[in-house]
């Protein structure tokens, strides 16, 4: 899926106009509050819950999208490599990219600065 494409499907399920404001967070759990992991695995993967003695599962939205054909599935972790790698590209220093996503700068080296993404000029000797 193209950064285009993607921009399309998040405009397509973002909220109602009226609920929607730039200084709001764009995902939050059922009570407003920021995302922790596990609640990011539920809602891409898989809801599970329990009512009186019976098991209810409902498909995550990430799951759902791809099964439907609109996306590709990955796991949530990509999110991370994707969120470094378009960092790097789009000019974000590698310290303020591993400050950032919680990592040392030596990992964004290696991991997220791909020979196509940042360009790389040799010293003069």
């Amino acid at each position: 899926m193209s950064p285009l494409q993607l921009q399309q499907t998040l405009l397509e399920l973002r909220p109602e106009p009226k609920l929607y404001s730039p200084n709001r967070l764009v995902f939050t759990s059922k009570t407003g509050v920021p995302l922790n992991s596990d609640i990011v695995q539920n809602f891409w993967n898989e809801i599970t819950t329990h009512y009186k003695g019976r098991i209810h599962r409902y498909p995550g939205v990430v799951k759902e999208l791809a099964a439907q054909g609109k996306l590709r599935y990955l796991k949530p972790y990509a999110t991370r490599h994707t969120f470094a790698t378009w960092a790097i590209s789009s000019g974000v220093s590698p310290d303020k990219v591993a400050l950032l996503i919680g990592d040392e700068v030596e990992t964004v080296l290696r991991h997220y600065c791909h020979p196509n993404v940042v360009e790389f000029e040799c010293p003069d000797f």
